[in-house]
Formats: structure tokens, C-alpha cells, sequence
């Protein structure tokens, strides 16, 4: 991958602010291979790089300045929102990978256009997504500033906590919903390793357990996305139009996303390590056993009738933690392979030849329609990141 930086394009950021009607970023000129995306093996360690190549080059020259949430609401999508931090883990996935330095320098490059700061809600999970990315960065080059922002707001945070059991859940206060274990524990995890300060690894683990015991359906061995979808909560639960369970799809492709986190940074001998992996193999079963023939996922993990399409996102997210389980020995390889594999493959079919990928639901909160032309940048994120893994599986 190649990434040139010009005068022109140092002009564009500049504009981009200003010009309400542009709707791509133009902050980078990627040169991409030439395969074709049909001539391309996906199940070759070079077929997964030139994939990986392709989405990540069509994403970097179609970035958003605006974000849709339903109701209609509009709002900017800078580099400290989770839709886009989500998206940069990925691409520093993809630099772990290949080691090359154009890659790290575009996200660093663009992390240095907000300062590499968090976003305004002071306690929200959903600001310190880009914070997974600030301890990447610090991790590659040991530079204090990256995490000044993020050390001060987590330490406001332990000096005067907020839990959800204490005070009552509540988004601008904690963790109360199951994205969230993606966006902030990873975070909070990465500044015990950064730092060796074993605060940062203790708050981290009581605060998702307390997410744990808030919304993981024992039953079900799934996540519900928040407290309106819970079974064991008095007045109205929300439920599907077959009167099933509502598990969002995206919403627990969250959480193992961030349970690879946990597995990979916490320490051997921490006192949870055993409880993380149990949950990990839990989740890793029930959604095995709900995979479609056609390797991918739906919105509503429970009742894919009323919503039959595949959803990439979701299916990125599972691939990618199943296939991290099976190169860490994790999962048990004859089990769990075929899964991954099947997995991968209906990815891959999610491509177009440009490089977009298609089927990734919008951002929300609750399973919805969905149809091939709708792509969200976390959509491409989480395909690095599975990337990754594929690459490294192909080695065995």
C-alpha cells in the first residue's frame, strides 16, 4: 500500500470543514494493486493482503464527514467518533501485519489532527474507541503525548466513579450497554500495559463484570443489547415479530471483538482471566451454532425470518474472534475451522470489485433491515482485523 500525501491533498483537510456539500475526505491518494478481485485467492496469505489492500483503499478515499443515527439525526464524523475509530483499529491491524510505515502514518497523521484527544462526553464508552487506537499508536512509538487526554479522563473517571449497580445504568455514566465492552475496555486494558499501573486493569475488569451482570442472558449465553431487551426486567420487553428474544447481531459482535482484548492483555495470573475465557467460550459456541449456511450472520441472532438478509459487520466481528481463538489454541481447531473458513469466504462475497463492501447494516441500536448497497466504514474496521487473523491462519 502506498499513501502519498500532497499539498493538494494538506489543502483538502483544511477545507473539508468548510464544505458542507463534499462527502469523501480527500486526505490521502492510495495506490492499490491491480488484481482483480476475481483473480484474487482469498484463502492465500496474499489473496487476504490484496483484500485486505482493496476495502481498506476504497474506504480511505470514500470517508464520510457526516454520520446517520435513526430519527433523522445528522452528525459530524470526525476521527475521535467510535464509527470512525472503529475503522482506524482495523487499519492498525493491518499495520501490525505488514509493518508498513505509510499505513501507521496515515492514522497517526489523522489522530494528530484532533489532538490525539477524546471525544466531549466525559465518561461515554463510546469516546474512548479511538482511545484502542491512541495506546496502538503509543505502543509503536512511546510518545507520552499520544495518551496525556485519555490518562487524565480515565483517572477522573476511578476518582469518581459513576457504576451502573451504584448509580444506576445510564450511557453518560457507564457502561450500560453491550457496544460497549468494544469501545472502553480495550481502552482502559491498553493503558495497564502502556503504563504497568494496575488501576487501569482492576477498574476496567469490575466495571465489565458489572456490564456482564447488567446483560448477559445465562440462558442464552448472548449479550442483549440493552436493559429494553431484557427478559427478567419488569414492564415491556421488547421482542421480535415472532415473539422471540432480540440479541443483536452487531451488538454481541461488540463484545467478542472486545473479549479478544481481554484474553490478549490481561495478565496470566490476573484473578478474572479464567472468567473472560469461559465467557469467550460460551459466546463462541452459541454463535457457531447460529451461523448461516452461507458462513455469515443476521441483525437478529434469534429469529432470522424477520430479517433474512446477511449483515457483514456482525459476521466481521465473529470471524475475527473465532479465528483469533484458533490460532491462540483457544478453541479447538477441528471444531471451529470449518466455521471460520465458511465464514471468511461469505466476506469475501460481500466485496464488490471496486473494493466497497456491501451488506453492513447502519448504524443503531436493535436488528433492521438491510440490503447490499449499505456500507458503514466499522464494516471495513472489522474485515482488517479479521484479515489479520486469516493471515496468520494461513501459516498453519
Amino acid at each position: 500500500m502506498k499513501i502519498q500525501k500532497t499539498l493538494c491533498s494538506l489543502i483538502c483537510i483544511v477545507l473539508w470543514g468548510c464544505n458542507s456539500n463534499s462527502s469523501v475526505i480527500t486526505t490521502s491518494q492510495i495506490s492499490k494493486n491491480n488484481t482483480a478481485i476475481q483473480d484474487i485467492d482469498p484463502m492465500s496469505q496474499k489473496g487476504v493482503l490484496e483484500l485486505m489492500d482493496l476495502t481498506s483503499t476504497w474506504q480511505i478515499n470514500n470517508l464520510p464527514h457526516v454520520m446517520y443515527i435513526p430519527g433523522g439525526i445528522i452528525e459530524p464524523l470526525t476521527t475521535h467518533n467510535w464509527v470512525r475509530a472503529t475503522f482506524l483499529s482495523g487499519m492498525m491491524a493491518y499495520y501490525d501485519l505488514t509493518k508498513d510505515q505509510e499505513i501507521f502514518n496515515y492514522v497517526d497523521g489523522l489522530c494528530q489532527e484532533v489532538d490525539y484527544k477524546l471525544g466531549e462526553r466525559q465518561r461515554h464508552a463510546d469516546e474512548f474507541a479511538i482511545g484502542r487506537v491512541y495506546t496502538d499508536i503509543f505502543l509503536v512509538n512511546r510518545d507520552p503525548k499520544v495518551l496525556e487526554d485519555m490518562y487524565e479522563r480515565v483517572d477522573y473517571i476511578i476518582d469518581n466513579p459513576k457504576r451502573g449497580p451504584v448509580v444506576g445504568w445510564n450511557g453518560d455514566n457507564n457502561w450500560s450497554w453491550a457496544d460497549a465492552l468494544f469501545m472502553a475496555p480495550p481502552a482502559w486494558l491498553k493503558l495497564y500495559t502502556s503504563s504497568g499501573k494496575r488501576k487501569y486493569l482492576n477498574e476496567m475488569d469490575v466495571r465489565f463484570w458489572d456490564t456482564y451482570d447488567h446483560l448477559y442472558s445465562k440462558e442464552d449465553h448472548l449479550f442483549y443489547r440493552d436493559d429494553r431487551f431484557k427478559w427478567d426486567k419488569e414492564g415491556d420487553v421488547l421482542k421480535t415479530e415472532n415473539g422471540k428474544k432480540v440479541f443483536w447481531g452487531r451488538g454481541n459482535g461488540w463484545v467478542v471483538g472486545g473479549l479478544v482484548d481481554m484474553l490478549t492483555y490481561t495478565p496470566g495470573d490476573f484473578h478474572s482471566r479464567k472468567k473472560y475465557k469461559q465467557l469467550y467460550l460460551e459466546m463462541m459456541e452459541e454463535i457457531a451454532s447460529l451461523q448461516g449456511e452461507d458462513g455469515m450472520w443476521r441483525t437478529s441472532l434469534l429469529d432470522v425470518e424477520q430479517y433474512p438478509v446477511k449483515e457483514f459487520s456482525a459476521s466481521a466481528f465473529f470471524c475475527y474472534a473465532m479465528a483469533w481463538g484458533v490460532n491462540n489454541g483457544v478453541l479447538d481447531k477441528e471444531v471451529y475451522l470449518p466455521h471460520v473458513n465458511k465464514a471468511w469466504s461469505g466476506l469475501v462475497k460481500c466485496i464488490n470489485a471496486d473494493g466497497k463492501i456491501g451488506y453492513v447494516q447502519k448504524v443503531g441500536s436493535s436488528p433492521f433491515a438491510l440490503s447490499e448497497n449499505d456500507t458503514v466504514e466499522y464494516g471495513c474496521g472489522a474485515f482488517l482485523l479479521a484479515g489479520k487473523q486469516m493471515h496468520e491462519l494461513l501459516e498453519q
